[in-house]
């Protein structure tokens, strides 16, 4: 226990947060430039939203260790900040019914194997970075984030980003100063003014599906009429599509600048500028051997079809750099762009372009999200999603109807659209394989089946001949497909799914897919103790209660096996440090929650622990006080 405790020693450690999806917001401002618009220094009263929501995650993230943060800044100096940015973004947008602001509480456990690989990368990409300034300087490389600590004792303690997650100290603090700072604001200077509901981390759901449940729970109610203009602020890209699935006439999101490069995947026409994306080149290799429809060349080559870099220019981030995303526009573009050139009677059904944004939300999930690994062949950066758009229009007309109708899917369409998708999958995994060195690479050029073979036992540990054992992987990925469809349209089904493996299976054996039984079940979230135990590294057992600590750090815990104190990266053919996989070990809940019941809460825990662990409910704030909102069920009713 001494040396497990020495080696996962000084846990402070401060990593730039990593919110959102990048790649893909660089391809939608590429691809439609118009969406955005900036917010003109001169607004006046008619220059408002009814209802606003923030997703305050990426604020708080931003406010401790963000860009220009100073490293030693106080506690205190932390939550004016937030409180500070909390009010110019509202003073932006201009509420005048609703602000609900939601920090992130005890997410779904399909999330919760994503929180655990972020949290622990924490520690091992400082250790990196001190091993990279010892080499600068030309001193020992320390062996550990302890050994750096001795190396430097007089260097600002940075902040552990780690206790921005649901029952630690800091944001059961931070709830509470919210609540005190929202009725001294609604009772004063903001008196007179929409109604503010407050949802903390220890009210469970992620912030930008408690701000949905919210929503839906609106319409259902007969509360939203359709003219109302809804505002969402937030980093995460899903909160793109989410707005979108909404299908309100009026939503935009409120977004701080960010700077990438211009035109990087939409670059006009597409020839003979820089190198040819895998998946484009996947797709020059099959033309030239005829193995596709004519009908794909002229979608292919269609300028239109690639739109020009966007004409703004994305300069530097100030705090006061914001712009409007229009959703509701965007809506529209996406639609008209997925429309096969024909009337409803040659595509054999109604079109309606809503259901069409819907089937790009479920495509996109093919490429990755928060809950499952993107198909194999598929990635942004290779030109994923134009390939995804060109074959949906390319084959709807095929086949009678979309692929989705809100929360469900249709397999047998849904297996047709993948099939045309694993058309590419050999040409592509042999243009990765041309970027690699060594034998195994040279024989998935040669072989055109050892593609497969070197996916499955490298990555998953499949024998090739093992059909159950694929046919389980193909099960757990649809039902995968099947929670996020549900997660995103209706709220999430099942707290206890999540995908069992790191890898998803090759498009080219998602096939019979009608004939696989899809069920989940409802199940309920972990306690905030139990959650924050399963997704921390040791090196922050620090934030647990100690006896959630010992279970971590005890070679006598029943669970010392689920905490490692370093594990290994797989790239995975990506670039990035953060876009490599973390293979972690998964958390066994039973023997977690197990492990957690042998505590006895009364004893073991002061009162301040225990309140950490108790949840709690959203809080509405008006002229008159602050409230508890009503339960789900009963605005629906």
């Amino acid at each position: 226990p001494t040396a497990r405790r020495a080696a996962v020693a000084s846990p402070r450690v401060p990593v730039a947060p990593q919110l959102g999806v990048p790649k893909f917001f660089r391809w939608l401002c590429e691809r439609y430039p118009q969406i955005t618009s900036q917010i003109s220094a001169k607004r006046t009263e008619d220059d408002y939203v009814d209802n606003f929501y923030l997703d305050m995650n990426g604020i708080i993230h931003t406010c401790t260790h963000g860009d220009g943060v100073t490293p030693n800044q106080t506690t205190e100096q932390m939550v004016q900040k937030i409180f500070e940015y909390t009010e110019r973004l509202i003073k932006i947008a201009n509420p005048r019914k609703v602000v609900y602001l939601a920090i992130d509480g005890v997410a779904p456990r399909a999330k919760m194997n994503q929180q655990r690989s972020r949290r622990y990368r924490v520690p091992k990409e400082m250790l990196q970075q001190a091993r990279r300034a010892a080499r600068n300087e030309g001193a020992p490389e320390p062996e550990s984030l302890a050994d750096a600590a001795l190396a430097n004792p007089k260097k600002a303690e940075p902040f552990n980003s780690n206790c921005i997650t649901p029952g630690t100290e800091f944001l059961q603090m931070l709830g509470e100063r919210f609540v005190v700072w929202l009725d001294q604001k609604t009772s004063g200077e903001w008196a007179g003014g929409p109604t503010v509901i407050f949802s903390g981390a220890n009210v469970v759901g992620e912030g930008e599906h408690k701000i949905m449940d919210y929503i839906r729970g609106e319409q259902r109610a007969g509360r939203l009429t359709g003219d109302e203009r809804h505002c969402m602020y937030g980093l995460d890209a899903d909160l793109i599509f989410l707005g979108m699935l909404t299908h309100e006439k009026h939503f935009t999101l409120l977004r701080e600048r960010q700077r990438f490069q211009r035109g990087k995947f939409n670059k006009r026409g597409g020839r003979g500028r820089g190198i040819m994306s895998l998946v484009d080149r996947a797709v020059v290799t099959m033309l030239a051997g005829g193995a596709v429809p004519s009908r794909f060349l002229a979608a292919y080559d269609d300028d239109d079809a690639r739109a020009p870099a966007p004409a703004m220019q994305i300069e530097g981030k100030s705090n006061e750099d914001f712009f409007f995303l229009e959703l509701g526009l965007l809506r529209e573009l996406l639609g008209a762009s997925m429309r096969p050139r024909m009337d409803d009677s040659a595509l054999g059904f109604s079109w309606d372009g809503s259901r069409a944004v819907d089937d790009f939300a479920f495509m996109c999930m093919l490429v990755g999200n928060d809950f499952l690994p993107g198909m194999p062949h598929l990635s942004v950066e290779d030109g994923a999603l134009n390939l995804m758009l060109r074959t949906y229009t390319d084959l709807l007309p095929t086949l009678g109807g979309f692929l989705t109708d809100k929360a469900n899917l249709h397999m047998g369409r849904f297996e047709r659209f993948v099939r045309e998708l694993a058309r590419y999958e050999r040409a592509f995994m042999r243009g990765k394989a041309e970027n690699l060195a060594g034998k195994e690479s040279k024989q998935a050029q040669d072989n055109p089946l050892a593609y497969r073979r070197q996916y499955y036992l490298q990555k998953l540990g499949l024998h090739p001949n093992d059909t159950d054992g694929k046919r389980g992987l193909v099960k757990a990925y649809l039902s995968g497909l099947c929670w996020c469809l549900a997660y995103y349209h209706e709220g999430c089904k099942s707290w206890d799914w999540y995908y069992p493996d790191f890898y998803a299976p090759l498009a080219s054996d998602l096939g019979e897919l009608p004939g696989y039984e899809i069920s989940l079940v409802q199940g309920k979230p972990f306690q905030p103790l139990s959650q924050l135990l399963s997704v921390l590294p040791p090196q922050s057992a620090s934030l647990l209660p100690a006896p959630y600590a010992e279970l971590m750090l005890s070679t006598d815990s029943p669970i010392f096996d689920a905490f490692p104190a370093d594990f290994s990266l797989d790239a995975n053919g990506k670039k990035q440090d953060w876009e490599a996989i973390a293979l972690l070990p998964f958390i066994d809940e039973q023997r977690l929650l197990d492990a957690v019941e042998s505590i006895d809460a009364d004893a073991a825990l002061t009162p301040a622990e225990r309140a950490r662990n108790v949840l709690g409910e959203d809080i509405v704030f008006t002229s008159a006080g602050a409230a508890p909102a009503p339960p789900p069920a009963a605005a629906a009713a």
